[in-house]
């Protein structure tokens, strides 16, 4: 797959830009328009940084409320 920004990122993937660039900052790439370009290198650090579970822990909810 070619060079894409992140707005077309987001649509592939069906979230809204915001939540793209905020994973993508997360997963320690900068980020901050959506018209920038995203290469495939960084595709695979956004990949490896959603698998790992990394985001998965900051957006999850509590098990347990008090």
């Amino acid at each position: 797959m070619a060079d894409v920004t992140v707005k077309q990122l987001a649509q592939v993937v069906g979230i809204p830009v915001e939540r793209l660039l905020s994973q993508l900052q997360e997963a320690g790439l900068s980020f901050a328009d959506a018209e920038q370009t995203v290469n495939e290198e960084q595709k695979r650090t956004l990949l490896a940084h959603l698998k790992s579970g990394s985001a998965r822990e900051a957006h999850a909810a509590p098990e347990r409320i008090t």
